[in-house]
């Protein structure tokens, strides 16, 4: 321990740049494996799978959810070109003009007809 503290001084006062790159690229790895590690754990959870559709869920929530090619989710929404930043389904029904309870009970329907998925 001691000689790995000595090394990162003479490191530090020697070459600062590729000290701090170093850094950089450690806490870079780090937050990346702890994010890797917690959205595994999240979605494990058997909470967070098959739950039937609710207004606050974006279609790529529903699709990671259920275990659907998000594609197929976009499609049934008659979601056409790509959003600057994902919509929730109370804001897809409201820009269509559709009812969300209508929608919600439909894309519930279309989950159980087409991919088997349980209901709650």
């Amino acid at each position: 321990m001691k000689n790995l503290i000595h090394l990162l001084s003479v490191l530090k006062s020697h070459h600062p740049r590729l000290f701090w790159g170093t850094v950089l690229a450690g806490t870079a790895a780090c937050i990346f494996a702890a994010k890797l590690i917690l959205f595994t754990i999240y979605w494990m959870d058997p909470d967070h799978r098959f739950h039937a559709p609710e207004p606050w869920m974006t279609p790529g929530y529903i699709a990671r959810s259920h275990d659907v090619p998000p594609q197929q989710i976009a499609e049934f929404l008659g979601l056409g070109g790509a959003s600057d930043h994902p919509m929730t389904l109370a804001q897809i029904a409201q820009k269509q003009g559709r009812d969300i309870d209508t929608l919600l009970s439909q894309l519930n329907d279309w989950l159980v007809a087409t991919h088997g998925v349980p209901r709650d």
